[in-house]
């Protein structure tokens, strides 16, 4: 049997050598790639076809180039390839091996089709876990060491795989291996074609099992999927054949699989003159240590072990995983003190790392000692500790992790030195499983004493007890000594857990980041609030105040010591008549800002009307000063809108406008100066100063009071600023997406985010508020009946109340149950309000929940550590988030219904109802409990929603629960695919809102019948990415306004509570005349540059086909419609030809009477006449 399986290499040798005893050495062609590119441009030479996921993609141009297709998820990647090779064309997929756990029953599968081609999974951090999920699948995996090895190892994979029938799979690191460029060979086209043919040659079976199958020859790439030779594929054999069969299989196919790949590594290695095998050794000339690791560690072992000679540290690198090399390694490993298995593996894994487990077999029992070391990223100050440790002998540590600091250290920060004092006391083998890098104190070293402070908006959490929420520990313990530097990591239960508090995103600080900042000019503004509508990054926040509120706060922020002065007091108490005086001087002169100026005549005015002289005139000019200043540093605009107009409604009413900007989390994008119109806002070159200056103005901000809910209330029913504009002037709106996150500058998404959750924030904040207050509201009418019952006041603790129950009511004959049933229901309902009202950290319930899937969204969203929500969320990026958010909604719908059984629980006992109490079901729920009920928001990309689980997508779109899926959408338009709010329509049961950040006028009023709407809806928003679509950061709403008047984003709003057929139900109101097409959308975005003209005109036809469908379910264009109105018209036509007709006949005959009346005149005049001259008549006929 070998040398059967030898014959074919035999040949192939002779063809390669030609007239030569040996074939040349053929290195390949020299090229600059990384080496994802090269991969990429390798396989596409070889094959007929490529599947690769995004993450592989060379361009976004257009896919259908060069045989690639690109998939949204691995598993689907890695079908299509399979059933690519079964129909006998050249394929590989490209993947992550985090994929490759999903897979592989599908490689599975394949391998047992017998199905020839390639995978390469790139590694990210976790390493090479993936490829334990193929482990028995019958696949041949191997693991590059580097780019250069990755290319070597695609080539021998694919002779192999087609000669063995089986797939192979090649392990790369994708951030050591892939990502850099590098000068790398390539194999020339000659060589593809010498030693891989054509899939469609014949070629001698290698095997004797294979010469049973397909006779002496078969195709190089089998058809077994052919309808020129029908067969059954992948049929399961019956129970009496199932253990024949995978018997069969190991020795028919498995047995042969090494006596192919073996020799073909060896052959490939000497055509290039760099060697393969199934493991590469290193420095083994009597080695004390050896290390064994596989992927990039081995280039870095061996570069730091080539530095130290005389430790005698000699390298293994596994290439060949599957099957094992256990002989070959045992080998290697022979006269070795110490084994030190080196491997990247999440280490919360198992505390026996699955390359330790394959290697362990290998080592003869007592003959060496066998330590494991693992890494998340790997470095020559690593691999010194390594060494260190291995220099310890006996005493060297057996399991450990590199990079990782004990915390046994000293820490400049209380918070964090208490933190790791805490874990060195209760998790003492901590220390021993740790390795930190040598020079790790120097690397960190930084500022220790860095100015740091806490951000106002995180302060209003009152909460500090060190738990897993606490936003003032998270502070302490983590980001200020990180801002600090001098800290290194440590192994600790809140990041184990992987939770965040909320708002931490706050403290990220990018003002060091910007080169140019807006900079507003407050004479110019009008108000209309375009800008910090449009502002990404919740930069630039709007307050709106009167003069006397912006006057009483300068005051108390600026007389710091003198507060208690009696000038000062006076001065202050004399605020309302210096609003007025300065009000009016307002009123005078057109919108502009308030001025020193201004601020200084009124006083002046106010100081003669105090009487203030001497030494009181001169404290209270000094006390003045300080709000001056305060004041004018602020830039309060009197606008028309605001000020002038509801002054001249009633007097005094006029409020003042700052725009503050936050210099933490701008960056700079500038779409907020390419909104206004009123030329306001211009950026400028940023300095020390403005930031200085920024910062000065934001802490006013921080500290003012938020913008009146009446004022708000009023502008949202104003033509402007447009009620999305008025919502955003609350902070607590306003800030609903907070600080600093990853984001890019200009980013639709984050906008789209913030926007939304604003409004959510907005409604439910006005819900919840009116449900408080009915439940105070129940609370009085419980204790006025506790108190009717005891007839005496009662005390105002409920829990003191209960325990005092016995001593109220004393020797007196009451309903003790009924008083204390009354007692109970009452501190219920305190319970409730104050979960509601109050909670933990003071600012009650969460309006809302929020899930993010994809890893799209969640890298910007939420990158760690900076949370920018103040809400739960959860974060999914395994393709199961609508399953998991299932769940989620279930468990919130279920708490809010306990709380309203409680809420009836107490109105039964207050009307001394009999019943006994009843449980709730969520099904009973009023409509009124269920607008109560906070909904999950779920932001998800357009790749998770196409991914393979989008049938949870579906079950979600199909329930009652109080869910609201936001798309957004930042997807490739030109290649085609469904759409996703047609297939939202499908569904028919789910609310579906289509709309733009460009279109806040239907946008809003689209949210608010969205949240109103009890069931699931899905709102669909285009979301235009600076960097990914090719646009400059400030065009981010003109490239969304343009996608809705092009008709490649339409606007839409589908309401299926509303009454009548689908169509009513489906309006197409809010879409502008079109003025632009699809292809004039395309135009400005780089990433369609290359597109040919072919592709521009079908993607112009598919959006044009789109928007008609939309008219026709939405009734407002249809063939139907074109019917009835031809069957009216040719209706009409013929009633009025019949009346025609009628007419006429009428009118004839109306004339034919007249004639002969006429005619009949006539001849009696003629007789008479004739009478008269006959002499028979005198006088004429009068």
């Amino acid at each position: 049997m070998p040398e059967r399986g030898t014959s074919w290499l035999q040949r192939l040798r002779a063809r390669l050598a030609g007239d030569n005893e040996e074939a040349p050495q053929r290195p390949g062609r020299r090229v600059t790639r990384s080496g994802r590119q090269a991969v990429i441009e390798m396989q596409a030479a070889i094959g007929q076809a490529l599947c690769c996921t995004a993450e592989w993609s060379p361009t976004p141009a257009d896919p259908s180039q060069s045989g690639l297709s690109l998939f949204d998820s691995d598993i689907s990647a890695i079908s299509a390839a399979a059933g690519v090779a079964m129909t006998g064309l050249r394929v590989s997929a490209c993947v992550s091996t985090a994929g490759l756990m999903n897979a592989g029953d599908v490689i599975r599968g394949a391998a047992l089709r017998r199905a020839p081609f390639v995978i390469h999974a790139a590694a990210a951090r976790g390493g090479h876990g993936g490829l334990r999920a193929v482990t028995g699948s019958g696949c041949l995996t191997l693991v590059a060491r580097d780019a250069q090895h990755a290319l070597d190892l695609g080539l021998v994979a694919r002779l192999i795989a087609e000669q063995a029938l089986v797939p192979v799979v090649i392990a790369v690191d994708g951030p050591e291996t892939l990502d850099p460029t590098a000068d790398l060979l390539l194999p020339d086209e000659a060589l593809l074609v010498d030693l891989l043919g054509s899939p469609t040659d014949e070629i001698d079976c290698p095997t004797a099992s294979q010469r049973m199958l397909f006779g002496e020859q078969r195709r190089r790439v089998p058809r077994w999927f052919d309808p020129d030779r029908p067969v059954a594929l992948g049929v399961e054999p019956g129970a009496g054949e199932y253990d024949a069969a995978a018997a069969g299989r190991r020795l028919f196919f498995t047995e042969h699989l090494l006596e192919i790949a073996e020799p073909a590594l060896e052959l490939l290695g000497q055509l290039t003159g760099r060697p393969l095998a199934a493991l590469t050794r290193f420095q083994l000339d009597r080695p004390r240590h050896i290390i064994v690791t596989q992927g990039s560690a081995v280039a870095a072992a061996e570069r730091v072990v080539a530095r130290k000679p005389r430790e005698r540290v000699g390298v293994v690198g596994l290439v060949r995983t599957r099957p094992f090399p256990e002989a070959e390694l045992r080998d290697a490993l022979a006269g070795a003190e110490t084994v030190t298995v080196l491997e990247r593996v999440d280490d919360s894994e198992t505390d026996r790392p699955p390359l330790l487990r394959d290697v362990r077999p290998a080592i003869e029992a007592g003959s060496c000692r066998l330590l494991s070391a693992t890494f998340d990223h790997l470095d020559d100050s690593r691999m010194e500790a390594l060494l260190t440790n291995l220099r310890r002998g006996d005493a060297a540590r057996a399991s450990v992790r590199l990079g990782l600091a004990s915390p046994r250290r000293h820490s400049d920060y209380p918070r964090r030195q208490v933190l790791l004092d805490t874990i060195a006391r209760d998790y003492p083998e901590l220390d021993a499983r740790t390795l930190p890098d040598p020079d790790a104190d120097r690397q960190a070293a930084g500022p220790a004493n860095a100015s740091t402070q806490l951000p106002s908006v995180v302060r209003r959490f009152d909460q500090v007890a060190a738990t897993y929420d606490s936003v003032p520990r998270f502070w302490g313990e983590f980001i200020e000594p990180r801002a600090g530097g001098g800290e290194r990591s440590v192994p600790d239960p809140y990041l184990a857990v992987g939770v965040l508090p909320a708002c931490t995103a706050t403290f990220n600080d990018r003002a060091e980041e910007r080169e140019s900042a807006p900079s507003i000019d407050p004479a110019r503004c009008t108000a209309c609030g375009k800008c910090w509508t449009a502002c990404p990054d919740s930069s630039l926040n709007p307050l709106v105040l009167g003069s006397e509120t912006f006057l009483n706060e300068a005051h108390d922020a600026t007389v710091g010591d003198l507060a208690d002065d009696p000038v000062a007091m006076k001065l202050r108490r004399a605020h309302k008549q210096l609003a007025s005086r300065i009000d009016g001087q307002l009123v005078k002169q057109p919108a502009s800002r308030l001025t020193i100026a201004e601020l200084d005549a009124g006083f002046d005015w106010l100081a003669d009307k105090l009487g203030f002289q001497g030494a009181e005139r001169e404290t209270a000019q000094r006390i003045f000063a300080g709000t001056r200043d305060f004041l004018d540093a602020l830039g309060l605009g009197a606008t028309e809108l605001l000020f002038h107009e509801a002054h001249r409604r009633q007097k005094g009413s006029g409020s003042l406008l700052m725009l503050s900007l936050d210099p933490r989390s701008c960056q700079g994008c500038g779409v907020c100066a390419e909104v206004c119109t009123d030329a306001a806002i211009e950026i400028l070159p940023q300095t020390e100063d403005t930031v200085a200056g920024m910062r000065k103005r934001r802490e006013a901000w921080e500290r003012l009071p938020d913008t009146p809910g009446a004022t708000i209330q009023r502008l949202s029913t104003a033509p402007e600023p447009g009620e999305l504009a008025a919502v955003l002037m609350s902070r607590h709106c306003s800030m609903a997406v907070t600080g600093a996150d990853g984001a890019e500058p200009g980013s639709g998404g984050r906008l789209a985010t913030r926007q939304i959750v604003a409004v959510v924030e907005y409604t439910m904040q006005q819900r919840l508020q009116q449900h408080a207050t009915e439940l105070d509201e129940l609370t009085g009418k419980l204790r006025e009946a506790i108190a009717s019952a005891l007839e005496r006041k009662l005390p105002d603790d409920d829990q003191e109340l209960l325990d005092q129950l016995d001593e109220l009511a004393g020797p007196l004959k009451v309903d003790r149950p009924r008083i204390r049933e009354l007692a109970e229901a009452a501190r219920a309902i305190e319970r409730v309000r104050w979960r509601l009202t109050e909670g933990r950290q003071g600012l009650g319930r969460s309006r809302y929940g929020l899930a993010i899937m994809g890893r799209t969204t969640a890298e910007w969203a939420i990158p760690y550590p900076h949370n920018p929500f103040s809400v739960p969320v959860i974060v999914d990026t395994t393709g199961e988030g609508p399953e998991l958010a299932f769940g989620v909604a279930e468990g919130m719908l279920a708490e809010m219904t306990e709380d309203f059984r409680q809420v009836r629980d107490a109105r039964r006992v207050l009307q001394d109802s009999a019943s006994a109490p009843q449980g709730l079901a969520r099904s009973e729920l009023t409509a009124e409990e269920r607008a109560l009920c906070p909904p999950l928001l779920i932001l998800i990309d357009p790749e998770t929603l196409a991914s393979a689980h989008v049938a949870g997508l579906a079950r979600l779109l199909n329930s009652d629960l109080p869910v609201k899926v936001i798309l957004l959408d930042g997807r490739d338009l030109l290649a085609g695919g469904a759409d996703p709010a047609l297939l939202a329509l499908a569904h028919r049961q789910a609310f579906v809102l289509s709309s733009s950040i460009a279109h806040p006028g239907h946008l809003f009023p689209g949210l608010r019948a969205a949240l109103a709407f009890t069931g699931t809806a899905l709102i669909h928003i285009h979301t235009p990415t600076p960097r990914a679509h090719g646009f400059e950061p400030n065009q981010m709403i003109a490239r969304a306004r343009l996608a809705v008047e092009s008709r490649v984003h339409p606007l839409l709003r589908y309401d299926p509570s509303l009454p009548g057929v689908f169509g009513r139900r489906l309006s197409l109101d809010g879409n502008p005349e079109s003025v632009s097409d699809p292809a004039a959308w395309a135009a400005g975005e780089s990433r369609y540059s290359d597109t040919p003209k072919q592709t521009l005109d079908e993607f112009v036809a598919r959006r044009q086909d789109h928007w008609a469908v939309l008219q026709e379910l939405a009734g407002v264009v249809t063939p139907f419609t074109e019917t009835i109105r031809e069957d009216l018209e040719q209706e009409l036509r013929g009633e009025q030809d019949v009346a025609i007709e009628s007419l006429t006949r009428e009118h004839r005959a109306k004339l034919d009477d007249l004639e002969d009346t006429q005619r009949t005149r006539q001849a009696e005049q003629l007789r008479d006449r004739l009478l008269q001259l006959a002499g028979y008549r005198d006088d004429p006929p009068s």
